[in-house]
């Protein structure tokens, strides 16, 4: 996807936190690039930009969601900074320039993108985290073939290796992710094959109503029938337990998670080509020859967890590392799974701590450290008060994780990611957030601490079914609050509106 190919804009109203936004489309058309982009705005010129500053490593939270709001003003802050402009944190003409040029080789705009037959220096590895000229024409020559599907950015990151997986798999070549002499030699030979979409085996007679996208990307919070053929793939091989839905959620993610795992491929949580195919051919065997069962499996990570670690990888082992790490007060957003720039420095911080060589790679020596450590502030943190210090609680990580359950069903009782009511969706995000809050909406009135006027983080109370406060949600942001509605599960709903506005009693803080 050119960067500034024409975009189809998404208009809603704006929740007004970090980058947490939840859109509905609308008609209008523009062309990323030609308006100014600023805080405050949501539509998909925003996630484009995002995910463009995500692919160079400036944007930090884990998904794009369109909403232009402090994460994104940072990032571009950041970029600008990088890039020796008017640091303003407005996305305008010369950002975007920057933003173009930096995604092509040295200044050839439009020239170079025309010439994906270009050959492909092979004096040096692409993998995961490489970045330069070298690494568009590869995404140039593989988009030509119908094997990558992304924006050509310069950036190697997960959707590119993907591709390079694919396109070894498809050639006969050594399949490792990793564009070297071979593979960029096969590649420049113009024997390449065109990228085909397999066909299904149709040797059962079992439930496969249609072949899995393998030419696309599936993440959180994509939605689709390809999410939908995705869930019922994932449902019989038995990695999956939950509703077809058609949303690629919380529980479609570990559901991934667990099959890449267990397939001996990737583990990201993000359903692109690679693992596609091996969905389409799992037989309970993994590439590596090992069986599926994820309990045999367990091993595998533990040995890349005591392996060396450092920017550009990515999977379990790295989650880990970022949980030890926030666990300790260095890693301050959600873990990824991803090693970017900011795992990299918290690791340093570690480093530094224990007088280790600080160079921010974890190395057998510095995971040990980490653990040993980890352990013993765990063990502290289970001796003392069971109410946790509300110091680290940060705001953007609660309204974060709410989000990330968007169209969960209400289940009556419910307090897990199989289903919420609204209090129990309350009690969930909270104590992911290190917070233990009361389990019922009139408790958690009580528990709180009365405010004038509702700011982002706060609970909103409201009188329904019965007298005093009977449900809750989270405020959002410019009159919005996401709770859990039994006709209605997770959603986005509106304080102005008739119904909400009448039942309303106020606000609490319970951070």
């Amino acid at each position: 996807m050119s960067l500034l190919s024409s975009k189809k804009a998404i208009v809603t109203a704006s929740v007004a936190v970090a980058g947490v936004v939840f859109a509905a489309p609308s008609a209008t058309e523009a062309s990323f690039g030609e308006r100014t982009l600023h805080f405050g705005m949501n539509n998909n010129d925003v996630k484009v930009l995002q995910e463009t500053l995500k692919e160079k490593g400036f944007f930090q939270f884990h998904t794009a969601t369109g909403f232009y709001g402090e994460v994104t003003r940072k990032a571009v802050t950041d970029f600008q900074k990088a890039n020796g402009l008017t640091a303003d944190g407005i996305a305008g003409p010369q950002t975007f320039g920057a933003l173009k040029s930096n995604s092509s080789s040295n200044g050839s705009s439009q020239p170079a993108r025309q010439e994906a037959s270009k050959t492909i220096p092979d004096t040096q590895l692409l993998r995961q985290g490489s970045s330069g000229s070298a690494v568009t024409l590869l995404q140039e020559k593989l988009k030509e073939l119908g094997y990558y599907t992304g924006s050509v950015s310069g950036s190697f990151q997960a959707g590119t290796r993907e591709a390079v997986l694919a396109y070894q798999q498809a050639n006969s070549l050594l399949r490792d992710g990793i564009a070297g002499p071979q593979t960029i030699g096969h590649m420049n030979s113009g024997k390449g094959k065109a990228y085909s979409p397999e066909q299904p085996s149709s040797s059962n007679g079992s439930k496969n109503s249609g072949s899995l996208p393998a030419n696309t990307v599936l993440r959180l919070n994509d939605k689709g029938s390809a999410v939908s053929e995705l869930q019922e793939k994932l449902k019989t091989h038995g990695f999956y337990n939950s509703g077809v839905t058609g949303t690629y959620g919380t529980i479609t993610r570990q559901a991934v998670r667990d099959f890449q795992e267990a397939a001996g491929i990737g583990v990201d949580g993000i359903a692109g080509p690679h693992t596609f195919r091996a969905l389409e051919n799992w037989t309970g065997q993994s590439q590596n020859g090992n069986s599926g069962n994820n309990n045999s499996n367990s091993g595998s990570n533990n040995s890349s967890s005591a392996s060396t670690l450092r920017e550009g990888a990515e999977g379990t082992a790295v989650t880990e590392l970022q949980n030890q790490l926030r666990t300790l007060g260095l890693f301050h957003v959600q873990p990824t799974g991803y090693y970017g720039s900011i795992t990299k420095e918290s690791v340093r911080k570690f480093q530094q701590q224990w007088n280790l060589t600080a160079d921010g790679i974890a190395t057998k020596a510095t995971i040990q450290k980490l653990n040993e450590v980890a352990e013993i502030h765990r063990k502290s943190a289970e001796n003392s008060s069971s109410q946790p210090s509300r110091g680290s609680f940060q705001v953007l990580n609660l309204i974060a994780d709410a989000s990330t359950f968007l169209g969960t069903p209400y289940v009556w009782g419910g307090a897990s990611p199989t289903g919420f009511d609204c209090s129990g969706f309350i009690q969930y995000v909270f104590k992911q957030n290190g917070l233990t809050v009361p389990r019922t909406a009139a408790q958690q009135y009580n528990f709180g601490k009365n405010v004038s006027k509702p700011q982002v983080g706060d609970i909103v109370f409201f009188e329904t079914y019965t007298s005093g406060p009977s449900h809750n949600g989270i405020y959002i942001g410019n009159n919005q609050f996401i709770h859990s509605g039994s006709s209605t599960g997770i959603t986005i709903a509106n304080l102005n509106t008739s119904y909400w506005s009448q039942r309303y009693l106020g606000a609490k803080r319970l951070h």
